[in-house]
């Protein structure tokens, strides 16, 4: 598909430029990677826009906040031109890609004016149900003691029984983190955190909750993601 028939699919550059350009920045909710990315797509863009000529490639951006499970309209995505390096620009979907991307589902969440990443959004076939999301409190110090944010992939580890009965195995892997609440036990006097996690099967939604009740669950950052 061409470029010039996808401009009524896509807002405009210069729509898209309308954002606030605070709003550049991902929020707490996206991904690590998403925030590096989109940090290094504004300093190029910003010394493009100084040199003599304008980017000459345009990219898919977010043009509203976008959570994990939502299928992509061409309301919430825009062309913004900027130079990218090439395996930065590999990721990411060009303006004659969006029969790959309009109608796809994201798997994390895309704050408004990150660049749209392949790796971000899945086809309706690839997705088998839609994503569940469950809460549970934990422990601060069970939960990357405060440094934990939305957006990152984490391992669940449980350890059920006690003393010489104890047992500690892995859960689930590379779990997507969507929300973040920080609470406190006045009573205990312990910090908690209350986490939020997006899963693509009901049944590990079952298992979680069930570890939550049975064991305790123990949250390692999956860095290797």
């Amino acid at each position: 598909m061409s470029s010039g028939g996808t401009r009524g699919r896509f807002r405009t550059e210069e729509a898209t430029r309308r954002i606030r350009p605070r709003r550049v920045w991902p929020g707490s909710r996206a991904t690590v990677g998403g925030l590096l990315i989109a940090v290094a797509a504004l300093v190029l863009y910003s010394l493009a826009a100084r040199s003599d000529g304008a980017p000459a490639t345009s990219y898919v951006v977010a043009v509203v906040d976008v959570t994990p499970g939502t299928t992509l309209t061409a309301d919430m995505l825009g062309l913004q031109a900027m130079d990218l390096p090439a395996s930065v620009a590999a990721t990411a979907f060009a303006p004659d890609d969006d029969a790959l991307v309009l109608g796809g589902v994201t798997v994390t969440p895309i704050a408004a004016g990150a660049i749209v990443q392949r790796d971000l959004v899945r086809a309706p076939d690839q997705i088998t149900a839609a994503l569940t999301e469950v809460s549970f409190e934990i422990e601060s110090p069970r939960a990357l003691n405060g440094r934990l944010r939305a957006g990152e992939r984490i391992d669940l580890v449980v350890t059920t029984g006690t003393g010489a009965d104890a047992a500690t195995s892995l859960l689930l892997g590379g779990v997507l983190v969507t929300a973040i609440h920080e609470g406190r036990d006045i009573d205990l006097g312990i910090d908690d955190v209350v986490v939020t996690i997006a899963l693509e099967r009901s049944t590990d939604a079952v298992a979680v909750v069930n570890a939550v009740d049975t064991g305790r669950i123990t949250l390692v950052r999956a860095t290797d993601r």
